[in-house]
């Protein structure tokens, strides 16, 4: 896997791209569930991190829940678009949705939402 994000100036939002690699191989010709997934909690943890930075003086914010839904395979070798970004938070709670879409068509493969402490 090969990435490159950016966060925007709020810290709230995370953008990027990923390259699924032909390591990151599932059922034939496409990437594994594992690797979205794990590419899903990377981006979430994330932005969770940057917000905490920028609003809770850095405390260290751990998965609680991570709950993630695919929509379509995607095929390996697939550069996609990635997105992440605070929805909402309540106290010590950071809730994160995030995506993976196609670069061309917007079509959705992947999203997550996950809860942080």
């Amino acid at each position: 896997i090969k990435r490159r994000w950016f966060f925007s100036n709020s810290g709230k939002k995370l953008f990027g791209a990923i390259h699924f690699l032909k390591s990151c191989r599932g059922p034939p010709g496409h990437v594994h569930g594992g690797a979205i997934a794990t590419i899903l909690d990377a981006v979430a943890g994330t932005v969770a991190f940057f917000y905490s930075c920028e609003n809770n003086n850095g405390i260290l914010m751990l998965t609680a829940n991570l709950d993630v839904t695919y929509k379509k395979s995607i095929p390996l070798e697939s550069i996609v678009l990635v997105e992440g970004y605070v929805s909402k938070t309540d106290g010590k709670k950071v809730y994160v949705d995030c995506f993976l879409k196609d670069t061309t068509t917007d079509q959705i493969y992947a999203s997550a939402v996950g809860m942080f402490l």
